[in-house]
């Protein structure tokens, strides 16, 4: 069974990234005795690389954009809370014994449904793995660990990965073709999204009722900054490069990308007024 504290941390507004980190901290065995922390030693999390340190930023609640007087983004992100941010995801994700740092979807999965892992740290659409659907020991679903507890809710980012799809110049009646598409994209969203959450994730890929009831926490507080889904000059690879230099280097990795960001938002905003 999934222990109810868990839960009980999100209900009551404390499942944060500092308690997150502490619980999986506490998780580590050299399970095959080797004296050397590998794949096959038991870890307290398993997570992606830089991407999943780009998503505890972007899902912390923390806005890295804001809004001027008159709409239009701005960076918002060179701060002490974004340099405190960055210490906290660093000192848990990086040099953490019971952190366990591996780009490979495959592997993640085997580790955490063979029971060595105790966070398993990913996208949905891994529920759906036979890994998991066949997982022996139940597990629980929780959404991304908030800044701290004053933030409001929880926020996780929509993903940037997605299918794109075109109309060739050579298509016969491409008005057709679009409408077409239009209507194959309006019914999936009328159709097979609502089947996909509430019957296939929901039901069929959850061990309980508490893990439907975070599917739709999750679900109430998805968003995506402006910078995740706007490179602006290299800016939104900035949790990246502060990950990858094993160091909190956001002030110089901020200011290397500055003037571009900057550069690249003006222009997005000129050629917007010239359109309207």
């Amino acid at each position: 069974m999934v222990p109810q504290d868990l839960y009980d941390l999100v209900y009551n507004g404390e499942w944060t990234i500092d308690k997150m980190a502490e619980l999986a901290s506490q998780v580590y065995e050299d399970a095959n005795g080797n004296t050397i922390n590998d794949f096959d030693d038991i870890h307290g999390l398993v997570q992606f690389g830089a991407s999943s340190f780009n998503w505890m930023a972007f899902s912390s609640g923390i806005d890295f954009t804001t809004r001027d007087e008159d709409g239009y983004p701005e960076l918002n992100l060179n701060n002490e809370t974004t340099l405190a941010l960055c210490d906290k995801l660093l000192a848990f994700l990086t040099n953490n014994e019971a952190v366990y740092k591996h780009n490979d979807n495959h592997e993640h999965v085997w580790k955490f449904s063979n029971g060595k892992a105790l966070f398993l740290q990913n996208r949905f659409f891994l529920t759906g793995w036979e890994q998991l659907r066949t997982m022996e020991q139940d597990y629980g679903i929780l959404p991304m660990p908030k800044y701290d507890e004053s933030i409001e809710g929880y926020h996780s980012t929509v993903e940037a990965l997605v299918q794109w799809g075109g109309v060739p110049v050579t298509a016969a009646d491409p008005v057709f073709v679009s409408a077409v598409a239009e209507a194959y994209a309006y019914e999936g969203r009328q159709r097979i999204t609502p089947a996909y959450y509430e019957t296939t994730l929901k039901l069929k890929q959850t061990r309980d009722d508490a893990s439907m009831e975070m599917l739709d926490m999750i679900m109430a507080g998805r968003d995506t900054d402006y910078l995740f889904i706007n490179p602006l000059g290299g800016m939104n690879e900035v949790f990246n490069k502060v990950f990858n230099s094993n160091q909190n280097s956001f002030a110089s990795q901020y200011a290397s990308l500055e003037m571009a960001a900057n550069a690249t938002l003006q222009g997005l905003i000129e050629d917007y007024e010239e359109l309207h």
